[in-house]
């Protein structure tokens, strides 16, 4: 299946389940630049083309921006980002991953943006890279 074909069968997901509507571009190039790396050109359109957020496993995948819809245990991925800009932690995982999911319990899904198709996935303070 084709990145045309996953966006055309989210966009119906998010359709049905009346997600919110994309984020702005601008969004986009202010988490690429607080990271340093380009987002991976699926998950970009997928939140710039069909919603900002609830979409994926469990349509857990967490808000961009601020919609007052929470996919996750956090706001938006903008002000986790943010925050960790801001307020570095040794515990938190490096700065070219973003966290995309909370699993409830300090569990994160993060997808490190340095490699195209590799997703790398932490639970609390320990990742995989």
């Amino acid at each position: 299946m084709n990145d045309d074909a996953i966006i055309e069968r989210v966009q119906a997901f998010a359709q049905a389940r009346r997600l919110p509507p994309p984020a702005s571009e601008e969004a986009a190039a202010e988490l690429e630049a607080i990271v340093g790396w380009p987002m991976p050109t699926l998950l970009r359109r997928l939140y710039l083309e069909v919603a900002n957020g609830g979409f994926g496993p469990s349509s857990r995948v967490m808000s961009l921006t601020n919609t007052n819809q929470w996919f996750s245990e956090e706001e938006s991925l903008l002000q986790c980002m943010r925050a960790a800009a801001v307020h570095p932690d040794p515990s938190d995982p490096p700065r070219h991953t973003v966290p995309l999911m909370t699993l409830g319990c300090g569990g994160l899904v993060v997808r490190g943006l340095q490699h195209a198709r590799r997703p790398h996935v932490g639970l609390g303070t320990e990742f995989t890279l």
